[in-house]
């Protein structure tokens, strides 16, 4: 398996990329694009925005170079971030994170309003 650290943005605009969500039970794999909007990466799921790619999680984002890797597990994606999702640990700050509108429930991954999340 081939996977290099990657953060260049004008690189990921329009590319294929997978969200791994993990949350010590269970993981998901989310595949969408990375797109431009204005100054702003963002992960578009089903063509509609899900996940803005702020410097912190870009500096995350992972090149995928295993072509079997891609095609057989990553459903075609280049470039792949892992977030760990769950249950929130001790004291966190709610303005510390960021409304995506994703959930899971039963084993199935949905995606609504952020700002209901």
């Amino acid at each position: 398996m081939i996977i290099v650290s990657m953060a260049n943005p004008e690189e990921l605009d329009g590319r294929r990329m997978a969200l791994w969500l993990v949350d010590g039970d269970d993981d998901w794999l989310v595949a969408g694009t990375a797109h431009r909007q204005g100054r702003e990466l963002v992960f578009e799921y089903q063509g509609k925005p899900l996940l803005p790619i702020g410097p912190d999680l870009l500096e995350r984002v992972e090149a995928v170079l295993d072509e079997d890797l891609r095609r057989d597990v990553l459903l075609g994606a280049e470039y792949l971030l892992k977030l760990r999702i769950g249950p929130l640990p001790g004291q966190v700050d709610q303005a510390d994170l960021q409304p995506t509108g994703l959930r899971i429930a039963d084993g199935q991954i949905s995606f609504g309003d952020p700002e209901s999340t």
